[in-house]
């Protein structure tokens, strides 16, 4: 089946640099804002860190190995950012270059693909403390950085990525609160954060072709599918705010290269400023139009008509420990819903096989 299956497919495992590398510290590395946020910050209600983690920064051999016993042929991994400019942009740490290229090298070595993410959530702390991706600043930082690892590695990685999962980032930056820099239900920070990922990740792409790079390069989404309960009241209005929120930015600037006509009307519904949506970035977005688009796939996003009550977030970070249900209600505008022939895994999230299909489908 394995054999059958690599004619099409890259069939691998993907992880994070601060949720397996460890080293924190290490060889140069800049601190970055989930070593600042597990180290100190009240949020982190386990008390745990990445300080080691799985110890991929010295056992990474050990783990490629397992993966080319298992008949793996990709790995998809994301660069610390901080590993590799410790001040987020400037000077260049050589330590950091030296350790990528081990892993890259190795991963060639045992026939598997090495698929590189750029940014997975891991800002550098002296960029977060600029306020980070709301600050526009951090648009050509990245690009800056983007452009190092494309010079270090391009030669011989051929698939990147350059955000992972940049709406549900600043979700729980922004609207949930649980991730650095651990804001609560600011809409106009949300909007804003994602917008300027969307140009940098824009931006990063023209660079990489401007480079004569003969790899390809996308961006990678998570869990677009919206559908509607079949009791709403006004589904295409319902489910044009839903898709307005979970995707509006992101698959249009990256597949179609523009922002959708109804967005902007949606923010002023949302009460959101658009003045950080420039003129200059419609030209962006045309030239940076994806080679390919990842995604990852989680759940839908069930919603119906608002029914009462103030905007309300419902994450749970406890597990069985909480009865809390994934979702959220936004007044005067859409609600997540239950599907009664449906089940929640332990941590309130919906398990519903179909939308990987469904999300497919739809994009």
């Amino acid at each position: 089946m394995a054999k059958k299956l690599y004619k099409d497919f890259l069939w691998g495992g993907s992880t994070a640099s601060y949720q397996c590398e460890g080293a924190w510290n290490e060889d140069g590395k800049g601190l970055g804002e989930w070593d600042v946020f597990s180290h100190g910050n009240p949020l982190n209600i386990n008390g745990c860190t990445g300080d080691v983690s799985c110890d991929f920064y010295h056992r990474y051999k050990e783990d490629i190995d397992m993966m080319a016993e298992g008949n793996q042929n990709t790995f998809r991994f994301s660069i610390s950012w901080a590993r590799i400019m410790p001040n987020g942009r400037g000077e260049v740490n050589q330590g950091g270059i030296d350790f990528y290229t081990r892993v890259i090298d190795y991963c060639l070595e045992k026939n598997i693909e090495p698929n590189v993410t750029l940014f997975h959530y891991d800002l550098p702390e002296t960029i977060a403390k600029e306020d980070g991706f709301a600050n526009r600043d951090t648009i050509d930082a990245f690009v800056e950085y983007a452009k190092v690892c494309f010079k270090a590695f391009g030669d011989r990685v051929k698939l990147w990525v350059t955000i992972n999962e940049p709406k549900y980032y600043a979700y729980c930056s922004n609207v949930v609160g649980n991730y650095p820099p651990n804001h609560k239900q600011d809409f106009q920070r949300y909007f804003n954060v994602v917008y300027n990922e969307a140009v940098a990740s824009a931006k990063a792409i023209a660079a990489y072709r401007e480079m004569n790079l003969d790899g390809k390069i996308g961006i990678v989404h998570d869990s677009s599918n919206v559908e509607v309960a079949p009791d709403c009241k006004e589904p295409e209005k319902v489910y044009l705010r839903a898709d307005m929120f979970y995707n509006g930015i992101i698959l249009n600037t990256a597949l179609k290269g523009e922002l959708p006509g109804a967005f902007i009307p949606f923010l002023y519904e949302m009460n959101v400023d658009p003045s950080f949506i420039k003129f200059e970035d419609a030209l962006t977005f045309k030239n940076g139009l994806v080679d390919f688009m990842g995604m990852n796939v989680y759940n839908r996003f069930y919603v119906t008509d608002y029914s009462e009550g103030e905007t309300e977030v419902f994450h749970n970070n406890k597990g069985a420990r909480s009865k809390m249900k994934e979702g959220i209600r936004i007044k005067n505008m859409y609600e997540t819903t239950d599907d009664p022939n449906t089940k929640r895994n332990l941590w309130g999230r919906e398990i519903y096989p179909r939308c990987m299909y469904n999300t497919l489908m739809e994009i």
